[in-house]
């Protein structure tokens, strides 16, 4: 199966292509609903995890904006975006 055939949208399939996969649910939204603030939880782990080196030129080039330094996927549960991207952090009155 080439990767142009699968359904990135089921996020079942991260695992079986070495991606992990982590996915926002909290009491008041379902699955992708994204709120401001509050953790992506782990809902898949790959057996064998793909590497940066195991990707394209291109592929690295494009996921380099998204890299989540000094984070393990493998040994979170849960990810808070705006805590890992200051570009993307909005102050809040809680600040």
């Amino acid at each position: 199966m080439g990767l142009g055939e699968l359904d990135f949208y089921d996020l079942a399939v991260a695992p079986k292509v070495g991606a992990f996969a982590f996915d926002y649910s909290g009491p008041e939204h379902g699955y992708g609903s994204y709120a401001r603030g509050q953790a992506y939880r782990r809902i898949g782990l790959p057996s064998d995890p793909v590497t940066a080196n195991q990707l394209s030129p291109d592929a690295r080039t494009y996921l380099t904006a998204v890299c989540f330094r000094d984070t393990c996927f493998a040994d979170v549960d849960a990810l808070v975006v705006e805590e890992t991207f200051a570009s993307i952090r909005h102050p809040s009155i809680w600040d």
